[in-house]
């Protein structure tokens, strides 16, 4: 088990790049906590990488189906659709892109938004 902490984070590390702030957000001082990447893993439903093959999106929601490329907790399927509640504070999905997925469950879904610690990766 510590093997698998220690790559998610440096994992973690590398998907850091542009997720802070994303050009179609408004920039605002942020109010999430920084969380260690251990931690994240513990409270998550699931944790895994992938890339973006499919997005529906419609007033402040995000449908994605991702490819799975690694999975470190409940992802057992190569494909997974996430739900995300668009936040300034949140990821904001692209198609073609990859990410390190923090998910919980709302309303039976696999769910992402404000301060769910998802990050943008290298595509």
């Amino acid at each position: 088990m510590r093997v698998a902490y220690t790559v998610l984070l440096l994992l973690s590390a590398l998907f850091v790049t542009d997720s802070v702030v994303s050009t179609h957000r408004r920039i605002s001082a942020p109010k999430c906590t920084l969380v260690a990447a251990v931690e994240r893993l513990k409270t998550s439903k699931a944790v895994f990488s992938g890339r973006v093959i499919e997005i529906k999106e419609s007033e402040g929601i995000q449908v994605v189906r991702f490819s799975v490329s690694k999975s470190w907790k409940y992802v057992r399927a190569s494909e997974v659709t996430v739900t995300n509640y668009v936040h300034h504070e949140g990821p904001y999905f692209h198609q073609g892109k990859t990410y390190l997925v923090y998910a919980h469950l709302r309303k039976g879904k696999l769910s992402t938004g404000g301060c769910s610690g998802t990050m943008h990766g290298e595509s």
